[in-house]
């Protein structure tokens, strides 16, 4: 699998070490293997300066977390092909495009990084696993209204500034364990009840946005 998963990337050697794949996944870059089992659990690829598709289907299903970050990997992304053991999962700074499924994600997915793209369309976050613990979107291109009245009760942050939201935006049922939630740089307006954020709440900004109300 984890020859088809780099199948497009280039340059190979940033993480083979070579240009012709290795059958000895152990001396692969950024890779780490569990012991006992032999399987990969820890793929780490990020400032590697590779460029190409990364097909998430061909991810090893013993995998636990995957960050490619800050590369030049493109293409679309299929959210809904990731292994049931993956419980982190960074993509940001990267080229990706398209829109993207947040429903049909593992079970066990704590944390999400999508941030730094070109992804776009609709954001639905009301079907995220509930186990969720982050969720960074920021810095894309969705559009469309969004709800924030069933995010997982173990949710920690959650951002989705720089996008173009809009719409109503309800704060009235966010979950207890919320720590910072940035909502700034969208679309969002009208009246906004800011009398129930949660006590755990450090960070709340809503800048750049056409909201009225008091805190």
């Amino acid at each position: 699998l984890m020859e088809l998963l780099v199948a497009d990337i280039t340059p190979k050697e940033n993480i083979i070490g070579s240009k012709r794949p290795s059958q000895d996944i152990i001396k692969w870059k950024g890779v780490k293997i569990n012991e006992v089992t032999n399987e990969v659990i820890d793929i780490n690829w990020s400032w590697y300066e590779i460029v190409g598709k990364l097909p998430l289907e061909w991810v090893p299903p013993s995998v636990r977390r995957l960050t490619v970050s800050g590369n030049k990997l493109c293409g679309t992304t299929d959210l809904t092909v990731l292994p049931d053991a993956l419980v982190e999962l960074s993509l940001n700074w990267n080229s990706f495009f398209g829109p993207i499924c947040l429903t049909k994600l593992p079970n066990n997915l704590e944390i999400l990084n999508v941030s730094l793209n070109d992804f776009d369309g609709p954001l639905d976050l009301t079907h995220l696993p509930v186990r969720m613990k982050e969720l960074h979107c920021n810095s894309n291109k969705f559009c469309g209204e969004i709800s924030l009245r069933k995010l997982p009760a173990t949710m920690e942050l959650l951002d989705v500034s720089e996008n173009s939201l809009s719409g109503y935006i309800d704060l009235t049922h966010l979950p207890r364990t919320l720590r910072e939630l940035y909502l700034d740089r969208n679309a969002f307006e009208g009246e906004t009840d800011f009398g129930h954020l949660p006590n755990a709440l450090t960070c709340l900004n809503v800048a750049c946005n056409r909201l009225s109300g008091h805190i």
